[in-house]
């Protein structure tokens, strides 16, 4: 079964903005036909009370593993935690996919 991972900026563009983009990616994906798998929407997830930036990375590598595809969002290239994500996927196989 496909799984994908929205891959983009979060603390680059600001949370506020991530939001749009992160649900605007999601909303494209489902219409393109990814609605019956699964997409991992980091975004979804919120704000842990606690958390640091770290402990963000290291649950979005966990899911990641778990993957078949990323879907990255335009701009990407600006995060560091996108870079690691990216990086990752593609020594794991992924197929990656590019918002355009």
């Amino acid at each position: 079964m496909r799984k994908i991972y929205i891959s983009g900026c979060m603390t680059v563009v600001g949370m506020e903005q991530a939001k749009i983009d992160f649900d605007r990616a999601q909303d494209r994906l489902e219409y393109r036909g990814w609605w019956h798998t699964e997409i991992i929407n980091p975004d979804a997830r919120g704000i842990i009370e606690g958390w640091e930036w770290i402990d963000y990375m290291v649950d979005d590598l966990k899911c990641i593993s778990t993957c078949t595809h990323m879907y990255m969002i335009s701009g990407w290239e600006r995060s560091p935690g996108a870079k690691i994500e990216h990086a990752c996927a593609t020594r794991m196989g992924l197929t990656i996919m590019y918002e355009d």
